[in-house]
């Protein structure tokens, strides 16, 4: 396997081991990015300091912007934005399956 697609496969299996994918009850419901069993405000805040960052491959690396919390990547695109809000206020409140 070329070294660009090991790098694509390990990028994907840090999202699936974060969570990204899982289908059925989830602990945390989706959007509860401090993993406490509540969509609140101490999530946006989580959202909001890392809002605008992101990760990519450039020269066949993954490189992430320091400030990328792969937490509040909640649609598992490698980017921290409007998407990732949406889902945020549409689950706001929501309590887990604890």
């Amino acid at each position: 396997m070329k070294t660009g697609v090991w790098i694509i496969v390990a990028a994907m299996a840090i999202m699936l081991l974060s969570g990204c994918g899982t289908p059925g009850c989830m602990t945390d419901p989706l959007g509860d990015i401090n993993e406490d069993g509540v969509v609140d405000i101490l999530d946006f805040s989580l959202m909001s300091a890392a809002y605008g960052c992101r990760c990519q491959i450039l020269d066949r690396e993954l490189v992430c912007d320091v400030c990328y919390d792969i937490r509040a990547d909640l649609n598992c695109d490698m980017r921290i934005d409007s998407d990732d809000m949406d889902i945020l206020q549409a689950n706001y409140g929501a309590i887990g399956c604890k």
